[in-house]
C-alpha cells in the first residue's frame, strides 16, 4: 500500500508470469559467464530487468518510470534505442550459446506513472538480429570510436563541445 507498491501493481499484468524469466541479468556476472557483447573492444555492461530465454522470441524488458508518459519511448525511438540494441545483442548471445537458434528478440518498456496513476504501460518491439547488427555499425561503433579518441585527451579544453546538448535535462548551467 505503499506509494511505490501501488505503482509497481499497476504493471504486474504487463510482466511475464514469475519463474519464468531471469531478473536484473547483469551483463559481466561471472557465474553465469554468458557471452558479453563489447563495442570496438570495449566490454558493455549493463542490468537487464527482464530476460525470458524460453520465450520465442527471447524477451528483453526494462522498467522505466516518469511523471508524464509523454516521455514514454514510441515504438520508432525503441528501434533505434542504444540499451534495447546493446540488450538484443546481449540476449541472442545468450541464447545461442545455450545452443538454440534466433534471429530476433522481443524488446520493450514497461513505463510506470509516478504522478497520479497509478498507470502503466507495455511498449515492445521486435528486432532483428540484421538490424541490431546494422545498428552496432551505424550508430554505437561510431560513438564508442569517438568516445575512444575523446579518452585520450589530456585536458578538458582538447575535447570539443557539444551545445546541442546544453538544453536538454533541464540545461547545463556550464553552457555559458
Amino acid at each position: 500500500d505503499t506509494p511505490s507498491g501501488r505503482m509497481a501493481r499497476a504493471g504486474l499484468s504487463l510482466l511475464p508470469a514469475p519463474g519464468t524469466v531471469y531478473t536484473e541479468v547483469k551483463m559481466n556476472d561471472e557465474e553465469r559467464a554468458w557471452p558479453r557483447p563489447d563495442i570496438l573492444g570495449v566490454p558493455v555492461n549493463g542490468i537487464v530487468d527482464v530476460l525470458g530465454l524460453a520465450d520465442d522470441p527471447p524477451l528483453v524488458l526494462d522498467h522505466k518510470s516518469t511523471s508524464d508518459l509523454k516521455w514514454a519511448k514510441t515504438d520508432a525511438e525503441l528501434l533505434e534505442d542504444p540499451q534495447g540494441i546493446i540488450y538484443g545483442k546481449f540476449a541472442l548471445g545468450v541464447v545461442q550459446s545455450m545452443g538454440a537458434a534466433a534471429d530476433r528478440v522481443t524488446f520493450g518498456h514497461v513505463v510506470y506513472l509516478t504522478r497520479g496513476g497509478p498507470l502503466a504501460r507495455k511498449t515492445t518491439v521486435t528486432l532483428t538480429r540484421d538490424h541490431i547488427d546494422g545498428m552496432w555499425k551505424s550508430s554505437l561503433e561510431p560513438d564508442v570510436r569517438e568516445m575512444k579518441e575523446v579518452a585520450q585527451a589530456l585536458v578538458a579544453t582538447d575535447v570539443p563541445g557539444n551545445r546541442e546538448s546544453c538544453n536538454k535535462y533541464g540545461g547545463c548551467h556550464f553552457k555559458e
